[in-house]
């Protein structure tokens, strides 16, 4: 349910944005708000996290490594948000897009070289790469690549 939510934003945010160069103001905050739903990913992905821990399926150090990382990404949504509604055309929205998939990727290319459980690889990898996805859907509407 949550999944087909999370598409159905995105839907919209695309349906709503397509072919505007220039943002306005509501645009923005569209923009905006479309990539919120990395707190929605974010929220059920660090429930699973500690449920996954709290199951001794995921070690202390693996826990704590990903519970740092997921407060990491938090502050990263919130930065990208406030850079989207500060920006004043497409291209400045898609260049805080990129920047922010950039940092994931460096976040998601330290978390397969630090975690051992397979279990919090797979967990961490699948978090940052559903983040990803909602952040570079939203910059393709836009025009991005």
């Amino acid at each position: 349910m949550k999944r087909i939510a999370l598409f159905a934003a995105i839907t919209l945010a695309a349906l709503v944005m397509t072919g505007c160069p220039s943002l306005n103001s509501t645009q923005r905050q569209q923009a905006a708000q479309a990539s919120e739903n990395v707190t929605i990913v974010l929220v059920a992905a660090q429930k699973a996290e500690i449920t996954a821990h709290e199951q001794a399926l995921i070690s202390d150090s693996d826990h704590v490594f990903i519970q740092q990382q997921f407060l990491t990404v938090a502050r990263l949504d919130k930065a990208t948000n406030d850079c989207i509604l500060k920006a004043t055309d497409t291209h400045g929205t898609v260049a805080c897009l990129t920047t922010a998939t950039v940092t994931l990727d460096q976040i998601n290319a330290e978390g397969g070289s630090f975690l051992k459980s397979a279990q919090a690889k797979q967990q961490f990898t699948f978090t940052l790469l559903s983040i990803r996805t909602t952040l570079s859907s939203i910059a393709q509407v836009l025009g991005g690549k």
